[in-house]
């Protein structure tokens, strides 16, 4: 899931329900999603611990109208934040919508790619 996200020019973080971007983002992204762990999904840049160039990027692409969306059931999602579970995902928009990996997997298909945008 990771590596389909990234290949969307989107890096994967691990991030908390009381994170902002000064916390997660120092802390890297991820290369691969764990269970009972919750994710956002922020622009790949040059330098992925750097809070600024995360924030410029992510100002760009939103600028632009690409956000870390994905369609399900014909429905358009925000990725920020998701949770992994173990037989799901959990995608919070204002009102969490539960997928199976699967149909996670295959709504990333639909992923806004920001490859090349900056």
């Amino acid at each position: 899931m990771v590596v389909k996200m990234n290949a969307k020019g989107w890096n994967v973080y691990h991030t908390q329900d009381s994170d902002t971007i000064h916390d997660s983002v120092p802390r890297g992204p991820v290369s691969q999603l764990e269970v009972g762990k919750q994710y956002s999904a922020f622009p790949i840049v040059s330098n992925p611990t750097d809070v600024q160039q995360v924030l410029n990027s992510f100002k760009y692409v939103m600028q632009n109208y690409r956000f870390p969306q994905i369609m399900f059931n014909k429905n358009p999602m925000l990725l920020v934040p998701f949770d992994v579970r173990d037989n799901n995902i959990v995608v919070r928009v204002p009102f969490e919508v539960i997928l199976s990996h699967t149909e996670f997997l295959e709504s990333l298909e639909t992923l806004e790619s920001i490859v090349n945008m900056n």
